[in-house]
């Protein structure tokens, strides 16, 4: 359906080789038979967890050298090589928050910055937290809270909160939302939905309202996508 968009690769040279990224230089023939060059990076891509705590969610800040700022963000990391998606959530979990979960249900996929890097990151949401202890990397300095769910919604809407596993994955779940929101979801959920379910309705709704530029939505998917 959309032959007439797709790029033919006929060559690919790899520039770099990193710990955590690779960097390509591609030739490639353009949908109109020119010759151009495509460069990218690959990388095996990350999980990142909507932890729910009642009417609140797990947050972490940690200073993100790129941009030289402190982010705040839901805990996540990058996946091993030949590591399952959930394995990687269950992990980061328990090192960065101290946590685990009984449940876990996976929430969707967010392609970052499609321009330049095939990254995938793998949302998954998290319930019946139960505590354990925390297992930092070495390297690695986060401070971990929780914050109120309406709170880190309204936040995002006002342009707060930028990392990219802030826009979709927060905007999504079945205690805490604002009022407006957990109205309008429960016409069309169960009694007692599973998050299955409310994953599901949340991602058809962001979908819609994204289509439509629906802004007075009540749950109008607002982000800035940035490397995670």
């Amino acid at each position: 359906m959309d032959d007439n968009l797709i790029e033919k690769t006929l060559s690919s040279k790899e520039l770099y080789q990193g710990k955590i990224i690779d960097l390509y230089l591609d030739d490639v023939e353009l949908p109109n038979g020119n010759l151009s060059k495509r460069e990218y990076v690959s990388h095996r891509g990350g999980a990142g967890i909507l932890a729910i705590d009642g009417d609140s969610m797990w947050l972490v800040k940690q200073f993100r050298y790129p941009y030289k700022e402190v982010l705040e963000e839901i805990p996540a990391g990058k996946l091993e090589k030949g590591e399952d998606a959930i394995v990687t959530a269950q992990r980061e979990l328990i090192e960065e928050t101290g946590y685990t979960c009984d449940n876990i249900e996976p929430f969707g996929i967010i392609y970052p910055t499609p321009g330049y890097t095939n990254e995938n990151l793998y949302i998954f949401l998290a319930t019946n937290l139960k505590k354990r202890e925390m297992h930092l990397d070495e390297d690695e300095f986060i401070s971990a809270y929780t914050r109120p769910i309406k709170d880190v919604f309204k936040d995002i809407l006002e342009g707060k909160i930028q990392a990219a596993w802030a826009g979709r994955g927060y905007l999504f779940t079945h205690s805490g939302c604002t009022d407006a929101m957990f109205n309008f979801l429960k016409k069309d959920l169960p009694q007692k939905p599973t998050t299955q379910q409310i994953a599901k309705l949340l991602n058809k709704i962001l979908i819609e309202s994204v289509k439509k530029e629906d802004s007075s939505h009540p749950i109008f998917y607002v982000s800035r996508a940035r490397g995670g």
